[in-house]
């Protein structure tokens, strides 16, 4: 996807009445200010990605991407709302500015929290996740942690951003985020579970639990092996037709019913849940206690 700015188009002998009737035939999209694009880009980190391309030229040498925009290039789940602008920080002391575009913090920095990702400047990974924690949820800062520790990043990087800077807000929420974070989990929804789970003061599960039988493994995202429950997350299976491979949606269905008979063949009360009841955690609390409940009348009954 080519990305322009407008001095480049003026340079190539396009002037305001062309780029405007470039803009009206779609043969050119604006994305911002200044900044055009050959292609309309499709999906909000699609659009962020180009926003960010067309940007990036009109900041100086001293901005550093940063907060879910770096969030995006590190490959985080970032909440939606946040997609609209760019997030830069420079460092220095003072407010921000706050533009149709644009989220500009200061605050300082060291060397060390600046790296190159995707031939762009921004904060590392361990600045980026405390960041994103600190402005936004709980959910997606865990989510980024977990992410964070699963590329490599020490959970002493995360505390240690914490400790560097204790008097910014946001910090107590970052580091219940960095207290929780686990590298196994897979998906924003699996963190945002084991948020919840610990919200409701639940027993916090083991993540990625092996379970194997005569003639299967699986791996299941939360296991209670001392109460003899299995709990999975249903967010990664669409059941709308929009498969990644070649199964259909009954092909998807009948497995994952094959797969919870067998778990429950070897003894494993299983629960299931998925966004619905993490948008109501009283379901969520439901479910589970209800299966703890099942698990421990089966028990007694052998």
């Amino acid at each position: 996807m080519g990305v322009h700015q407008t001095k480049e188009l003026y340079r190539d002998g396009i002037g305001n009445d062309a780029i405007r009737r470039l803009v009206r035939t779609g043969e050119l999209h604006r994305l911002r200010r200044g900044g055009y694009s050959d292609d309309d880009p499709t999906g909000d980190l699609e659009k962020h990605r180009s926003l960010i391309a067309a940007t990036v030229p009109q900041l100086g040498t001293d901005a550093v991407l940063s907060h879910f925009t770096a969030g995006v290039l590190h490959g985080y789940a970032v909440p939606r709302s946040a997609l609209a602008k760019v997030w830069i920080s420079r460092n220095s002391n003072g407010g921000g500015h706050l533009g149709p575009e644009l989220h500009e913090l200061k605050a300082a920095f060291l060397d060390s929290d600046v790296v190159e990702v995707g031939g762009h400047r921004a904060t590392c990974a361990a600045r980026t996740v405390i960041d994103m924690a600190r402005r936004g949820t709980a959910a997606y800062g865990l989510a980024a942690a977990d992410s964070a520790l699963a590329a490599g990043v020490c959970a002493e990087e995360l505390l240690e951003q914490i400790e560097r800077w204790p008097g910014r807000p946001g910090m107590r929420r970052a580091r219940l985020v960095a207290e929780l974070a686990n590298p196994l989990s897979e998906s924003y929804g699996e963190s945002l579970s084991r948020l919840i789970i610990w919200r409701l003061g639940l027993p916090m599960p083991v993540l990625q639990y092996p379970v194997v039988g005569p003639h299967f493994y699986y791996r299941c995202d939360f296991a209670w092996p001392e109460l003899g429950v299995l709990g999975e997350f249903d967010g990664r299976v669409k059941y709308d037709g929009s498969l990644e491979d070649s199964r259909t949606v009954a092909d998807v269905v009948m497995a994952e019913k094959r797969r919870e008979q067998d778990l429950r063949s070897l003894g494993w009360d299983v629960v299931r849940w998925g966004m619905d009841e993490l948008g109501d955690p009283s379901q969520l609390r439901t479910r589970i206690e209800a299966a703890f409940r099942r698990a421990a009348a089966s028990a007694l009954r052998l």
